[in-house]
């Protein structure tokens, strides 16, 4: 699912592309674009005759994943984010010495993965919320 989800965004940004969106990524809006149909039907049309990275390359022009997109569509959030903790004199992150699982590396991980959670669910929300 979390491949479905890098993809989507690169796909959005070909189509957004090919409908001649020329704003940020975010504001896009293929919806009776005919051309932007086109080429995700030309796409579909493949089904499992043709091996992914042709699919790809035939809706994105290249043949391999990229985050880029997705980068792309969340830094009007990133950007609001990071200025909104420069105002708000927010730390980020933790003093290494003090922090107790520094020295665990399961620790460690388990702790990351806790700490990137609120992210990825903020992102997905945003998703949701910019797609409606």
């Amino acid at each position: 699912y979390f491949v479905s989800f890098v993809i989507q965004f690169q796909f959005h940004e070909a189509l957004c592309r090919e409908a001649g969106h020329t704003g940020p990524l975010h504001t896009c809006d293929i919806y009776r674009s005919t051309a932007a149909g086109d080429k995700l039907k030309a796409m579909l049309q493949m089904g499992t005759s043709k091996p992914w990275p042709e699919a790809m390359e035939a809706i994105t022009g290249q043949r391999s994943m990229t985050a880029s997109s997705l980068l792309k569509y969340f830094q009007p959030l990133t950007d609001w984010l990071k200025q909104k903790n420069w105002e708000n004199r927010e730390k980020l992150g933790w003093d290494a010495e003090t922090w107790e699982d520094a020295k665990d590396p399961a620790a460690s991980f388990a702790s990351a993965v806790q700490a990137t959670l609120p992210v990825m669910l903020l992102a997905l929300m945003a998703a949701i919320f910019f797609r409606c």
